[in-house]
Order: structure tokens, then sequence, then C-alpha cells
């Protein structure tokens, strides 16, 4: 069977994940005054939950210990699949407001669904933490610094929560 034959490529966790052989995206600002936020408050079971996270993350080589000038706090959203708040999110709203986009837009949902009408075959494949096949360059990533009671970190790899990043990703689908 062919999933046999390519197992080594499939994840075996959320952090067994490969890098993209591709430049690291450019996160082009606005202003050059960065923008430092103190962290939210988190009740007791959201912190503990976000240690948990933090101390993966670092494990896995996600993160690094940061000394950035920049910081975006972070929260716990709602993860249907686990049916509660562990959902790590990066709240980098104010950095999105004077990040500077290209001008090629994400393709509408009807034109892609033409394109398919005469499609024989159909596959669906989802990626493992899909963004973070993509690393960052330091530059970058003091940028996308983010802090939490537990200390100010730098990402090594890319998340959804940058609104560039989802046109950086198209872009790379569309060479595949």
């Amino acid at each position: 069977m062919i999933i046999d034959k390519f197992k080594h490529v499939f994840a075996k966790n959320k952090f067994d994940v490969g890098e993209l052989k591709c430049n690291s995206p450019k996160i082009i600002l606005t202003s050059e005054l960065p923008i430092a936020n103190r962290p939210y408050i988190t009740s007791f079971k959201d912190d503990t939950e976000i240690k948990k996270q933090l101390d993966a993350l670092l494990k896995a080589g996600i993160i690094k210990p940061s000394y950035s000038s920049y910081a975006a706090p972070i929260t716990l959203a709602f993860k249907k699949e686990d049916n509660a708040r562990t959902r790590l999110c990066i709240d980098y709203r104010k950095l999105n407001a004077i990040t500077k986009l290209d001008a090629e837009p994400i393709p509408r949902i009807d034109a892609v669904l033409d394109k398919l009408t005469h499609a024989k075959c159909f596959s669906t494949i989802d990626l493992c933490s899909d963004y973070w096949h993509i690393k960052l360059d330091d530059n970058e990533s003091e940028k996308l610094a983010f802090t939490s009671n537990y200390g100010l970190f730098n990402l090594i790899v890319c998340l959804l929560d940058i609104k560039i990043l989802q046109l950086y990703f198209k872009e790379l689908l569309d060479i595949f």
C-alpha cells in the first residue's frame, strides 16, 4: 500500500514535523517602533495549561527564550477536538495592523471549485502543524516574540496567527 511505502513522511505526533527548504517569510512593518504588551491575566486552570504547552513547545524546539523588544500576549481558545480551552493563541492584532501585505489575493473558492469541475480523482491531505514546517530567520523571529507569565519567547517556526503567512503558505503550495 502507498501509505506503508511512504510512512516516514507521516507525522507521528503534532511535534513531528519536517522543515521546508525555503526562504523565511519577510515581515515588513510600517513602523520601526516595537509593539510590546504585558501578558494577559489568566485563570489558574488556563495558566497551568499554558505552562504545559510552553514546556512542550520548548522541548520540541518550536520556541526559545527571548530578549526581543517585541511582545505579543498569549491566550487559550476553545479547541473542538479537545472540547476545552486548549488551543494556544498569540494575539498579534497590533502587529498585524502595522504589517504590509503583498498584493496577491487568496483565490476565490468558487474559482477553485470551477477548476475541479472535470476532475476524476480527489484527495485531501492534512498537513500536521502546517506552518511549523517553515523556519523563521532570527530577525523575523524577533518581531514575533510573545509574552506569558513564564517569560518572553521567540518562535523558531511560523504560526497561523500572522496575517502574511496565509499568503506565503499559499505561494509555497502553488510551487508544488
